[in-house]
C-alpha cells in the first residue's frame, strides 16, 4: 500500500489498500555448489484488489530501491524485463501462474553464485496505490577444505583456519568442559580476500603460560566452531591436549 494509507492505519484511520503484498517468499539462505544448473524462485504473492489490468506493474529490486533488476507490465502480455548483470541470472519465461494479473511476477534465478546474496524488494504498484515488501537472500559457501586446526606448544598458541568461506564467517575457539560446559578463549582474527572473492580467516589464541592448562582433567580437548551468520550452517574441529606426558600435543603439525 502506500506510503499514505500506510501513515493513516498507524494512526488509527481507515484505509483501503487496494494492492496488498500478501507474502513474499525468499529463501533465507543456500549453500553455493559450483552447480551452474542450480536455480532459486523468488515469489511475490500479492492482491490487488479491483485493479485494472492495464494500471499494474511489478519490479523488483536489489540492495535498495535504486537499483531495479526485474520489471513485468502485466497489460503488455508478454514477460519482464531484466536489467544489468540479472540478464545472465533471470530465467524471463518462468511463469508462476496462468492468471494475467500474476503470470510474470516471480524472479526465478539461474546459475547461483554469491553475487546474488543481498536484500530483494518486490514493489507492486499502479496509479492509485502501490505495496512493496523486502527480505535477505545469503548465498554462502562452505569451506573448501574444512577446518584447519593445529596446537604449538613451542609458540603456545591454537590456531584455527579455513578458506574459501562466504561470507565471512565467525571462527570460535573454546575448551570443552564436563556436561557440556566449555571455557571460552580469547581469539585474534585475521581476514583475507581471495582472487574470486571468497574469505580466509585465522583465529588465533596465544596463553600466556601453558601451566594453566595442567589445572585441568587430561587431556584438554580444544574446539574450533565454524558458523557462518545468517544460515543455519557451522562446523567444529577439536585436537586433544595431553598433560604430564610427552609429546603433549596429539596431533601436531
Amino acid at each position: 500500500m502506500g506510503v499514505d494509507q500506510k501513515l493513516a492505519q498507524k494512526n488509527g484511520q481507515k484505509a483501503y489498500a487496494k494492492i496488498e503484498i500478501v507474502e513474499l517468499n525468499v529463501p533465507h539462505s543456500i549453500e553455493y555448489t559450483g552447480d551452474e544448473t542450480n536455480e532459486i524462485v523468488l515469489d511475490c504473492n500479492y492482491d490487488t484488489e479491483g485493479e485494472t489490468l492495464e494500471e499494474l506493474e511489478v519490479i523488483w529490486y536489489h540492495n535498495g530501491v535504486t537499483n531495479p533488476i526485474y520489471q513485468w507490465i502485466p497489460f503488455s502480455n508478454r514477460s519482464g524485463d531484466a536489467r544489468g548483470w540479472f540478464r545472465s541470472h533471470l530465467d524471463l519465461e518462468y511463469n508462476v501462474s496462468d492468471d494475467k494479473r500474476t503470470m510474470y511476477r516471480a524472479l526465478k534465478l539461474t546459475n547461483i553464485t554469491t553475487d546474488l546474496t543481498g536484500n530483494y524488494t518486490c514493489r507492486v504498484s499502479s496509479l492509485k496505490d502501490e505495496d512493496d515488501e523486502t527480505k535477505q537472500l545469503i548465498v554462502y559457501s562452505r569451506p573448501q577444505s574444512g577446518i584447519h586446526m593445529s596446537l604449538d606448544e613451542e609458540e603456545e598458541q591454537v590456531v584455527c583456519s579455513v578458506e574459501g568461506v562466504y561470507p565471512v564467517p565467525d571462527l570460535e575457539i573454546y575448551i570443552a568442559g564436563e556436561n557440556d560446559s566449555r571455557i571460552d578463549l580469547e581469539e585474534h582474527i585475521e581476514v583475507e580476500i581471495d582472487d574470486v572473492g571468497f574469505f580466509n580467516v585465522t583465529a588465533t589464541h596465544i596463553f600466556e603460560n601453558l601451566t594453566i592448562l595442567k589445572e585441568l582433567n587430561s587431556p584438554v580437548t580444544f574446539v574450533c566452531r565454524l558458523s557462518i551468520p545468517g544460515t543455519n550452517y557451522n562446523e567444529t574441529e577439536t585436537k586433544d591436549y595431553y598433560t604430564g606426558i610427552y609429546p603433549c600435543l596429539i596431533p601436531y603439525y
